[in-house]
């Protein structure tokens, strides 16, 4: 019969058989196991960043209506985004602004294009719902709610 070994040896309770024991190494001594514990650190704090600032944002969008400096600075920043999106050096291109309230403003843009050998496709309009960030004082496009090809225009 085997005999039974006592708790605090490292020999199994049912059979007595011996187990394998395993030497417990700490962080410094084992390659890269402190990285992925500092990546993800890295990674929460990023995260907690980012969620500030948007958060701030959207406090910040609530009353700006009645703040009439940055108003001006929206309606500034809308101007920029417009002369970056639809640049003199294209043809026929053209931006209408179908509504702008807080931190959204929707516009309309009818431009020409061309295919990757120059040939005209035909004049198309697309219509941009777009989201304003005052901490970054720029206009993003959040979604493209239209694109069509207008017909009878080249």
């Amino acid at each position: 019969m085997s005999q039974r070994a006592s708790s605090s040896s490292s020999a199994c309770p049912h059979c007595g058989q011996g187990l394998a024991v395993r030497e417990r190494r700490g962080l410094l001594h084992r390659p890269g196991a402190w990285l992925s514990r500092e990546l993800l650190l890295v990674a929460g704090a990023l995260g907690l960043l980012l969620g500030f600032g948007w958060v701030d944002d959207r406090s910040s969008c609530a009353g700006l209506e009645q703040q009439a400096d940055a108003v001006v600075a929206r309606d500034l920043a809308l101007d920029r985004f417009v002369a970056t999106h639809c640049d003199p050096s294209r043809e026929r291109c053209e931006v209408e602004r179908l509504g702008l309230h807080d931190c959204q403003a929707k516009i309309r843009v009818r431009e020409l294009r061309r295919d990757g050998y120059g040939e005209v496709l035909g004049t198309f309009e697309r219509t941009l719902g777009l989201v304003y960030s005052p901490g970054q004082d720029q206009w993003q496009i959040d979604a493209e709610l239209a694109d069509r090809q207008i017909l009878g225009l080249p």
